[in-house]
This record gives C-alpha cells, structure tokens and sequence, in this order.
C-alpha cells in the first residue's frame, strides 16, 4: 500500500512540472521620441494654442522635417530656438514631422 502511494506521488509530481506557468510574452515599452520632451519644454506653451498668432501643432505636423529644422536654424524661429542645441532642434523636427533627417 505505501508503495502504492509512494509510486501515486512520483507520477504526479513528474506530471506537475510539465504544468508550469507559462509566462505572458513581455511587450516592448515604446520609447519616447527624443523631441517630444523638447517640444514639451520648449515649444509647446506656445505651440499648443498658448500664443494665437503660433501655428498649432497640428500645421507644424504637416510642415516636412527640412522646413521645421530651416526655421529653427535660420528662420522665423532662430531665436526662440537659440537656447537649443543642434541635435535637439533636429529631434523636434523629426518629432513634429514624423520623418527622419
């Protein structure tokens, strides 16, 4: 009888570890483009409907990349744009446009 129980508990135990859990697949966390936090600090407060005469960001979505990097280059907006860096400029422009440069 106990070796009964005995062969009962190996079997089952053996059964059981092909029961484990299966772990949900981990989906990536999409990361942040690098010009939405620029954006966020340096252009929205205007670019969000905070200055009427600035176009929304719903037009500067439409702009192509190139044309958003020109007026923060050398544009309408070099000086609002000063306190920028290069790459930073170039990641809001790619931000807005959703192109690359």
């Amino acid at each position: 009888m106990m070796r009964a129980i005995s062969a009962l508990l190996v079997t089952c135990a053996v059964g059981l570890t092909g029961c484990g859990r299966e772990t949900a697949p981990v989906e990536p966390v999409a990361k942040a483009h690098p010009g939405e936090s620029v954006y966020a600090r340096a252009c929205a407060s205007c670019h969000q409907g905070g200055v009427p005469k600035a176009p929304h960001r719903m037009f500067l979505e439409m702009m192509p990349a190139d044309n958003i990097l020109a007026s923060l280059d050398h544009g309408i907006m070099k000086m609002q744009a000063q306190s920028l860096s290069a790459d930073e400029r170039r990641a809001v422009a790619e931000y807005l446009s959703s192109q690359s440069l």
